[in-house]
């Protein structure tokens, strides 16, 4: 894909780490939202032994945000023709470029 088509958030913000009881719910709440769709949903049971070993290994954090700045370059400095070119290369592409393609419809003037 042509580095001139991409979307982009960066996040700045003062991290802080989890402590188990809060990256023990993170992670309940990151299977659950994640197997939701699944056939076999895994129920994240859990030896209590293997847990704590696991929850020692895992770094999580949070991050309260302080800045966001959201920025994309989508062909706008090309003629209609050249965009649309582009959109319908994206369309052929993987699900990534079918997004960027359906985004670039979205918001560029016509």
């Amino acid at each position: 894909m042509p580095t001139w088509n991409y979307a982009v958030v960066h996040v700045r913000g003062e991290a802080r780490a989890l402590e188990d009881a809060a990256l023990w719910r993170l992670l309940v709440e990151s299977v659950e939202a994640f197997e939701a769709g699944a056939d076999s949903p895994w129920p994240l049971e859990l030896p209590e032994d293997y847990r704590a070993e696991a929850l020692a290994r895992i770094c999580g954090f949070e991050i309260r945000i302080t800045a966001l700045d959201g920025k994309f370059k989508l062909s706008q400095n090309r003629s209609l023709e050249e965009q649309d070119r582009v959109i319908a290369h994206l369309e052929r592409g993987d699900a990534g470029g079918r997004e960027l393609a359906a985004f670039m419809r979205q918001v560029l003037t016509r």
